[in-house]
């Protein structure tokens, strides 16, 4: 969660990976400062083992 700033706790519902629809709780939102760039409404998944978020991809 060290990437997340004005991080938020809430009940977001699921998110579906691997074949299960409730694969993993959306249990915070935060904001992701990447240089020049922000991204809002950024939600936290303790269930995903890695980080989905990358900058190289995004440029």
């Amino acid at each position: 969660m060290s990437y997340l700033s004005d991080f938020e706790e809430l009940n977001g519902g699921y998110v579906a990976f691997g074949g299960n629809p409730k694969g993993g709780k959306i249990t915070a939102k935060g904001k992701i400062k990447a240089g020049k760039l922000d991204f809002d409404d950024v939600y936290f998944v303790k269930e995903l083992k890695f980080n989905l978020f990358s900058v190289l991809q995004m440029c």
